[in-house]
């Protein structure tokens, strides 16, 4: 029914559109041409020429209403013609998402489905940004701290905050998950009692750490725990009731502080990370390469698996010596013992591929 309906819009609104151009009330487009009488007196006596029609005007005139009606009309046909093609398509399987931190759009054809996706309780429990639906938390690249390091830490500054959002964006943790540093906020007042402005007005800085709420001394807790008694959060308005209490309800250590309460903020030094950088190899983890290996390496490839693999002693199938023992016999006769279900000894096997990759590393790819 919906396909239906549609399609006998895009009719109506193409229809409507070529009505439109074609009609001589909507648009004044073209030139107004005209002929006298006796012009068209002579030209119908006359068989040597023939009548060729005058313009009134000297230069082609658009009118007010024709250029208006020009637009209009090219605007239904786009919209008349883009409808019947999603139409046609409708029947295919086509599906878009959008995804935000509260907002889910999914389009199935003509059919549009949108849900509310909202804050879970377990949320609250975890150190990644991406998995806080408060957006803190760590993200890659933050910088390294350590709050229990008491020489990183200087200056501090002490802040009344009244209202929630306090101005930060972003707070993330330290060494081991402790402490809670600021890395994202908003650095000055939009207007006179904004609350995103508080941090800002009081001096607050970002790669500042918290060091006490309400008085509790919290610079070396678990950034979960400042979290949730700082609980800096704005809801979204896409969050239901039911959302928000089950939020408020979670399972938590501490509750938040209740407002007005005092912030104190401290400096604290930090080291940067480059995003790109390549991370450090953990000992007893296996790597990918991250060049090709040479001739010298894969001769030591060979050696090293011959003495951990040697050919068994009552091994009595195909000999693989190298690339010149191969001829049509060999590999008849390895394809015979294959099926007989004698295998080739892995340190032949071994450099039989080794042999290969060194052949093929001096054959031209397809780039060159």
């Amino acid at each position: 029914m919906a396909t239906r309906s549609t399609r006998m819009l895009a009719a109506l609104a193409t229809v409507f559109s070529l009505a439109a151009v074609l009609s001589g009330t909507a648009f004044t487009v073209l030139p107004t041409f005209g002929m006298s009488s006796s012009t068209l007196h002579s030209g119908l006596r006359s068989s040597e020429k023939q009548t060729q029609p005058t313009p009134l005007a000297s230069e082609p005139t658009w009118t007010h209403s024709g250029g208006v009606g020009l637009v209009c009309g090219m605007m239904m046909m786009a919209f008349g013609m883009a409808k019947a093609l999603s139409g046609s398509v409708a029947g295919k399987k086509n599906t878009n998402k959008v995804v935000c931190n509260a907002f889910c759009a999914q389009k199935q054809g003509n059919a549009r489905i949108i849900s509310v996706t909202t804050c879970r309780a377990e949320e609250g429990t975890s150190l990644l940004q991406r998995k806080r639906c408060d957006g803190h938390g760590f993200a890659k690249g933050d910088p390294d701290f350590d709050v229990t390091d008491g020489s990183s830490l200087g200056e501090s500054v002490t802040v009344e905050f009244k209202k929630r959002p306090t101005g930060v964006m972003r707070y993330s943790h330290g060494a081991n998950g402790k402490g809670a540093i600021i890395l994202d906020m908003q650095e000055k007042s939009r207007y006179p009692g904004d609350p995103k402005g508080q941090c800002a007005l009081g001096g607050v800085k970002p790669k500042m750490v918290i060091k006490s709420i309400a008085g509790q001394e919290c610079i070396d807790w678990n950034f979960v725990d400042i979290m949730d008694l700082l609980d800096d959060y704005e809801f979204q308005p896409t969050d239901t009731k039911e959302a928000k209490d089950e939020w408020k309800a979670r399972s938590r250590k501490y509750e938040a502080t209740p407002l007005p309460c005092v912030v104190e903020f401290q400096e604290c030094k930090v080291t940067e990370v480059d995003e790109d950088a390549v991370a450090p190899k953990l000992e007893g983890v296996w790597y990918p390469r991250g060049s090709p290996f040479t001739d010298a390496d894969l001769a030591a490839e060979v050696e090293r698996v011959k003495k951990e693999s040697p050919v068994p002693s009552d091994y009595s199938g195909v000999v693989y010596s190298g690339p010149s023992s191969m001829d049509e016999a060999w590999i008849q006769a390895l394809m015979e013992q294959q099926r007989d279900g004698i295998l080739l000894p892995k340190s032949m096997a071994y450099e039989l591929v080794v042999d290969t990759i060194k052949v093929l590393s001096k054959e031209k790819t397809m780039s060159e």
